[in-house]
């Protein structure tokens, strides 16, 4: 791992938090003194999808975190609340910055509804059921939308 690769790691781990946008480069460093990254709303997922890459309400947005989990056997893009967010996905997260040009990223939680997950209509699990946070995902915005 080259320095510059490393440094880019630590300031990301950093820098990147949960509901506070970062922008980053085409070489994957972070924007610093923009206001890019603050003029954006961080998406909110409520009965997240378990296996799609699109937010419901965010088309701008889609998550990059797919395949990062190991739990029993799923590889959307959710990962579990005990997984870090050094390592792959920080790795993840550069690598999508250098072959899209940067662009905007996000720590989010989702929110769920186990039975929603499981197939029951959306409708009757908003009145009978509570959400719970279940896991967390890196959201990707372009730098052309907004």
């Amino acid at each position: 791992m080259s320095q510059t690769t490393d440094t880019a790691e630590r300031a990301l781990v950093r820098e990147l938090e949960f509901d506070h946008v970062v922008e980053l480069d085409s070489q994957g460093h972070i924007v610093h003194g923009g206001i890019r990254a603050i003029d954006v709303c961080v998406p909110e997922v409520l009965d997240a999808e378990p296996n799609s890459i699109d937010i419901d309400g965010y088309p701008e947005w889609e998550l990059i975190t797919e395949g990062l989990t190991g739990q029993y056997g799923y590889s959307g893009p959710w990962l579990h609340d005990s997984e870090q967010m050094e390592g792959a996905v920080i790795d993840r997260v550069l690598e999508f910055a250098r072959e899209n040009g940067g662009g905007l990223y996000v720590a989010i939680y989702g929110s769920h509804t186990q039975e929603c997950w499981d197939g029951c209509d959306l409708d009757i699990c908003e009145l009978e059921h509570e959400p719970m946070i279940e896991g967390w995902a890196i959201a990707h915005m372009t730098n052309g939308a907004k």
